[in-house]
C-alpha cells in the first residue's frame, strides 16, 4: 500500500510507472492534483486507487489499463468527460464519481455488468444508467434527469437508488419489477406527482417521496 493522501502534492512523476507490483491501495486523495502521467497505467495489478479531492480535469487513456482494478474513486475533481478506455476496466465493482461536471457517461461504464455501487451525485447527468444489470445502489441526486425510463426495470439486483434534487415529473410503473429494492429517495423533485401504484412496491422497501 502506498498512501500520498493530504498532502500538497501537485503532479505524479512518471516514476510511478515503475511500481509495477503494487497490487493492492495507491491513495493519492487530498491533494492539488490536475493531471496523471500517462506511466500510471503501468500498475495493471493494482486494486484500489482513491483520487478523490483533487483538481484532475481529465484521465489518460491508458488509466484503462488497470484491468484488475475493484474500486475507482473520482469524486470532487473537475472531470467533465471519462475516457473511452473504461471498457478495458472489467473487474470495476465501485466507483465514485460525485460532485465532478459529467454530463454523460462513456458506453462502456453505461452497460458495464460488474459494477455494484456507482456514484453519480452532483453532475450533470440527463440519462439514468440502465445497462448496469448488477448495480445494488445508484446514487443520481442533485443532477439534470427529468426522465425515468420504462428500462429501469433492467436493473434486477438494484438495491437502493437516490433520485434527489433532479427534474422527474413522473415514476414509471416498471419501479414494481424491481424486486429487491430496498430504499428509493425522490424528494425535491418539485414537479414529481405522486403514483396511484406505490403501495404495490416491495412491502419492506422504504420511499421517500
Amino acid at each position: 500500500m502506498i498512501d500520498f493522501g493530504h498532502n500538497q502534492i501537485q503532479s505524479i512523476p512518471k516514476e510511478i510507472g515503475d511500481l509495477t507490483s503494487l497490487d493492492s491501495y495507491l491513495y493519492l486523495h487530498n491533494n492539488q492534483l490536475k493531471t496523471l502521467p500517462e506511466s500510471i497505467g503501468n500498475l495493471d495489478k493494482l486494486k484500489y486507487l482513491n483520487l478523490s479531492h483533487n483538481q484532475i480535469n481529465k484521465l489518460p487513456k491508458s488509466i484503462g489499463n488497470l484491468a484488475q482494478l475493484v474500486e475507482l474513486k473520482l469524486d470532487n475533481n473537475n472531470l467533465e468527460e471519462l475516457p473511452e478506455s473504461f471498457e478495458k476496466l472489467h473487474n470495476l465493482k465501485e466507483l465514485y464519481l460525485q460532485s465532478n461536471s459529467l454530463s454523460k457517461l462513456p458506453k462502456a461504464i453505461i452497460h458495464h455488468s460488474k459494477i455494484r455501487n456507482i456514484n453519480l451525485e452532483n453532475n450533470n447527468l440527463n440519462e439514468i444508467p440502465t445497462g448496469l444489470t448488477e448495480v445494488r445502489e445508484l446514487n443520481l441526486r442533485k443532477n439534470q434527469i427529468t426522465e425515468i425510463p420504462k428500462s429501469i426495470s433492467n436493473l434486477k439486483q438494484l438495491r437502493r437508488i437516490d433520485l434527489r434534487i433532479n427534474n422527474i415529473k413522473e415514476l414509471p410503473i416498471e419501479i414494481l419489477e424491481l424486486k429487491k429494492l430496498e430504499r428509493i429517495d425522490v424528494r425535491w423533485n418539485l414537479n414529481l406527482i405522486k403514483p396511484r401504484w406505490l403501495h404495490k412496491l416491495n412491502p419492506d422497501c422504504i420511499v421517500y417521496f
